[in-house]
């Protein structure tokens, strides 16, 4: 194994946070973009910790020396300032293209410019209590960085969040050298995240402090698994087959190829959309329709030997609103990607929502504080859980 800390100049790094505890607040922000200059800035933490962030890379002998970027999000006792999500300007300018054959060019330009509010390399807080760590993957096409508003969210409630970054399933990754990682995979790319993810957790596990100091204080009984899409579906495979996480959260990742097998044994959520005309549905005739039941019934297999299995839904929220770029104006996205991406509820609302339910779970699950699972389904009509077992 190999591995460096990379530490930012100032101005040159990123990332943001928001968020409520157990509860959701729906008074939004002041507008997040700009819809003349084009500029994107992520709201302030909400969380009582500030946010620190380091990049680092590992690199797997085992597997011919593949290389993972890693970001490291942490609670501090800094002030957050205002910095850059994509950290170096070289990386900025390959990525654009990227993000703009998928997204439209002003709404690329926009998250590939992003800021948000943390600190580059701060130290951790000096509380000498532990933290619980969540390892984060991605789905296909993406980085970490498209979600750094739920993950910043995370850090500033007192988790530590490693975020890995999975190449070809990222398609634009800066190396270590400065390079960008390149290479094919033709197998199973379910597998492939679940291979990355299960490695970074080794080497946190193993080297702690020899790869960032924060990773002194994280307590190996309180650590989870969590992804979106392809990345939510691995991080079931990950914590499963005995590996003692006690908790995974999937957010709206169906569970393909060696996914498939996935079968967490400790506490696991699945959050999800739920299209309108299924919204008072029963479980089981969710698990019967003709055109998703399959969905719904992987569901119930899959939390079979789980601890506690939640299916979570957020009625009027689709797939891509668990990203950074639901919170665009709708003038900013392309319409045609616009309606099949992101649903009709609103974009900063939804993401609220979204981290205060996960928050909710890990705050049960890893910290042992119940969760008011009644309080979110008074507060918000579009939000609905069914117990699994």
């Amino acid at each position: 194994m190999h591995a460096k800390q990379i530490h930012m100049k100032k101005g040159s790094c990123l990332f943001f946070i928001l968020i409520l505890g157990c509860t959701c607040q729906t008074i939004l922000a002041k507008p997040i973009a700009d819809t003349v200059t084009g500029s994107f800035v992520l709201p302030a933490p909400s969380g009582k910790y500030g946010v620190g962030r380091s990049l680092v890379y590992l690199q797997d002998a085992s597997r011919n020396r593949r290389e993972v970027p890693v970001f490291i999000y942490y609670p501090t006792a800094q002030k957050n300032v205002e910095n850059l999500i994509v950290p170096t300007d070289a990386w900025r300018k390959e990525y654009l293209p990227v993000l703009t054959r998928k997204l439209g060019a002003i709404a690329a330009t926009a998250i590939v410019n992003g800021r948000a509010f943390f600190t580059n390399d701060a130290p951790a807080i000096s509380l000498k209590q532990k933290f619980p760590l969540i390892l984060f993957s991605h789905g296909m096409g993406w980085s970490t960085l498209e979600y750094s508003f739920v993950l910043q969210e995370l850090a500033s409630a007192g988790y530590v969040v490693a975020a890995v970054n999975s190449y070809p399933v990222a398609p634009l990754l800066q190396a270590e050298d400065g390079s960008f990682v390149k290479g094919d995979y033709t197998g199973d790319k379910y597998y492939l995240l679940t291979q990355d993810l299960t490695f970074v957790l080794k080497e946190i596990m193993q080297q702690k402090g020899k790869l960032h100091p924060v990773l002194d204080r994280v307590d190996p009984d309180k650590t989870a698994m969590a992804g979106h899409s392809m990345g939510g579906a691995a991080a079931l495979l990950a914590a499963s087959f005995g590996t003692g996480l006690a908790a995974s959260v999937n957010f709206d990742g169906d569970l393909m190829e060696a996914s498939n097998k996935a079968a967490p044994t400790g506490a696991v959520l699945f959050l999800n959309q739920l299209p309108a005309d299924m919204k008072d549905k029963s479980f089981a005739d969710l698990q019967t329709d003709s055109k998703v039941g399959w969905r719904y019934r992987q569901m119930a297999q899959s939390a079979g030997l789980s601890t506690n299995g939640l299916y979570i839904s957020i009625q009027g929220m689709y797939h891509s609103n668990f990203q950074d770029y639901a919170l665009l104006p709708e003038n900013r996205i392309p319409e045609n990607i616009r309606k099949i991406r992101l649903g009709p509820i609103n974009g900063e609302k939804c993401l609220r929502l979204i981290t205060a339910t996960t928050l909710a779970f890990f705050n049960e699950t890893l910290r042992g504080e119940k969760a008011d699972w009644n309080q979110l389904s008074q507060q918000h009509a579009e939000w609905r859980l069914i117990r699994l077992q």
